[in-house]
Order: structure tokens, then sequence, then C-alpha cells
């Protein structure tokens, strides 16, 4: 019988086997795909598998913003199940749908990414408290990221808030170091906001972090890993999406793909070996 590891061991088991903090995201956009899979009958589908096939020995995770493939009806949902059974054993999946809501409603959430899709972990935000995260954190083996600090210009209309002496998003990461019973909790931080990313790592040094912000939005790589990571020299997923799975738009975009994912992979992979006094 296969022992399961808790998530956040094994995502910094592959962390350090792969060397890197790679994490790809997987949100297919029909406006943006290539041309030529807009006439199959499932282009979500195809350009997610040659996505996958070309890169999956490169990340640690693929993530997949459920958004874009709800929208696409049928073809989405076949293209999302289709994701979750072809991903190898070594790559995490996660689902992103920043789910939070009642108890009964979060169990049915649960039981569908992790029971029914085989999602590795999920990312939900904690505005209704512990008992609409609870139903996700009962199985070790299955992770949940919780939002803390976001890259979005509105991120300051709540998450800077004081509460006492600390901010919201401080007291929000706390109350998940909580939580962390089953060692299976992280929290999402933007990578655009270097100060409070550096902030939240002092204060929270062994929660995983999912940052999202390098790529298309601009975010420093070098700065996520020298102040996203932990003392260990893991806990971090750094996200980058569009600007890999949009590295081609021809009938070879695949390998244009991977040769992106490459270039970030080895720049990570260099990055994780350098070291800074930076706690």
């Amino acid at each position: 019988m296969k022992i399961k590891l808790p998530f956040n061991e094994a995502l910094n088991t592959l962390i350090t086997k792969k060397s890197t903090y790679l994490c790809i995201g997987l949100d297919p956009d029909m406006d943006h795909i290539p041309a030529h899979l807009k006439y199959e009958k499932n282009p979500i589908d195809l350009f997610i598998k040659e996505i996958v096939e070309a890169t999956q020995d490169l990340a640690v995770a693929y993530k997949a913003n459920l958004a874009f493939y709800e929208c696409e009806e049928l073809n989405g949902w076949e293209a999302l199940k289709n994701l979750c059974y072809m991903r190898p054993d070594d790559v995490l999946l996660i689902l992103d749908g920043k789910r939070g809501d009642i108890a009964n409603t979060a169990k049915k959430y649960a039981s569908t990414y992790f029971d029914l899709l085989g999602a590795d972990a999920v990312t939900l935000h904690p505005y209704m408290g512990y008992d609409s995260i609870e139903p996700f954190l009962d199985k070790p083996e299955r992770g949940a990221f919780v939002l803390a600090l976001t890259s979005n210009e509105g991120a300051a209309d709540f998450q800077h808030l004081q509460i006492g002496t600390t901010s919201l998003h401080q007291y929000i990461a706390h109350t998940v170091e909580k939580w962390n019973v089953l060692n299976n909790c992280g929290l999402v931080v933007g990578a655009t906001d270097v100060e409070g990313l550096k902030i939240l790592r002092r204060l929270i040094p062994n929660l995983p972090f999912l940052v999202p912000g390098v790529g298309t939005q601009g975010a420093n790589l070098r700065d996520a890993i020298k102040y996203g990571r932990n003392k260990t020299g893991t806990g971090l997923l750094i996200n980058v999406g569009r600007d890999i799975i949009y590295a081609g738009q021809e009938k070879d975009f695949a390998t244009k793909v991977r040769e992106k994912a490459l270039k970030y992979n080895r720049e990570m992979s260099e990055l994780m070996r350098t070291s800074w006094d930076y706690m």
C-alpha cells in the first residue's frame, strides 16, 4: 500500500527533486489559443493536452483557473477532467476557484475537486471563517491555499485594514497557520507586493506560498524567490501562466511553450542555489 504524504511535505519533496518552483497556470482562453486549434471539436482539450505533454517534466505543479473551463460548458468540463487524468504523479494539480461557502456547500466543492476530479489542492478565500474551510482540510494529502495578500488593485480595499496592531492579511495568515494541523495549509501571496511578501514570510516561516504575478503581470522572479521561499529553500510555488502557455501561436506552439517553461525552470533552479541574508 502506497503511503500518502501530507500535502506540504509532498510539495517540498517535489521542489527539491525537480530543483524548481515552477507552477504553470493552465488558463485556456479561446481568444488567445493558436488559430488552427479553433476548428477542432474541443480546442481547449487539445491545447491543454499538448502543453502538459511538453512541460510535465519541468513543472512542480499545474494551476487550473476553473473560470476558464466553466465558461466553455461541456468542452471545458471535458478538458478539465482530462487534465486531471493525464497529468503525471509527480506534478501536483491545483484547482483555482477561490471557493469559500457555508459548510454543507463547501463539502460538495471538496468532494467534486478532490474525490471526483482527484485534484491535489484548491484555492480558498477565508471571509466566511473556519467552517467554510474545514471540509477541504480533512485529508492530509489534499492541500488548501488560502488567499492572504493578492496582487490586484483592489486588494487595498480590505487586505490592508488594521486589526489592532496588525493588518487583516497578516491576521488571516496567522489564523491559517493555526489551521495547519495536518500539514496541508498554504497561503496565496502575490509577487507584485515585494514588501508584503517579505514581511509575510518573516511572520509565517513554514507554510508554503503560492505566488502569482511573475511573467505577464511583471513581478520580479528573483525577488519572489528571495523573499518567498522558506529557510530550507522550499515552501514556494511561483505561478506563471500566460507568458508560458501563449509563447507560440503556430502549429509548433507546444515547442515554444516548452522553450519558455524551460527558461523559467533553469532560472528558478539557478536562483534556488543562491544564498541571501534575507530573513
